[in-house]
């Protein structure tokens, strides 16, 4: 029997800037086992499904290059399975969703400046992000909404629920139980 609290959701990335934006979707009624692979359709991202679990989140006192906003160390428990995009979304998928919504995505983006060495407003967008890109390299230079309407795109489209990753859930789904500093 599937877990009943079976998630739709995708990676937030609002928390890594100019990130790719790679979403996370359920699926339904069928039976679903962690590590089964996934898809509400052809033009739906590729899940992986993750099991319940806890983790240590934090970082301890005494890590060298340790921020004070990365502690104290506390257990988190996921209660319950997620279905999570095996793949970013690529920039052909986003083009894909821009094209049947009628949007045109960010017209300004944020990006590193070297120079300053701040993240300042550099006209980037998903189309010009700074750097030679394709259709099917990862979706960036979106914002948090941006990411928030293409889940309820999603959403829309397949009649699942789709969503943003919380902090937690992000960091659990990449350590994949390690217990090193970084994941």
């Amino acid at each position: 029997m599937a877990d009943e609290s079976l998630k739709m959701t995708v990676p937030n990335p609002a928390v890594l800037g100019a990130a790719a934006l790679a979403p996370l979707a359920a699926v339904g009624t069928q039976p679903l086992r962690p590590g089964d692979v996934i898809q509400d359709g052809p033009d739906c991202p590729v899940m992986v499904v993750i099991p319940k679990g806890s983790f240590l989140m934090g970082s301890p006192a005494d890590e060298e290059g340790r921020a004070d906003e990365e502690g104290p160390v506390h257990e988190v428990s996921i209660g319950y399975t997620l279905a999570v995009a095996r793949y970013p979304v690529t920039r052909g998928e986003w083009r894909r969703y821009l094209a049947e919504t009628g949007r045109t995505g960010s017209a300004e983006g944020w990006g590193w400046n070297s120079s300053t060495m701040k993240f300042e407003n550099m006209g980037l967008s998903w189309d010009k992000p700074g750097y030679p890109q394709d259709d099917s390299h990862p979706a960036v230079c979106l914002t948090w909404q941006e990411a928030t309407e293409y889940a309820a795109w999603l959403t829309h489209k397949t009649s699942h629920s789709y969503r943003l990753l919380s902090e937690a859930e992000h960091e659990y789904v990449n350590r994949a139980g390690s217990q090193s500093a970084y994941f």
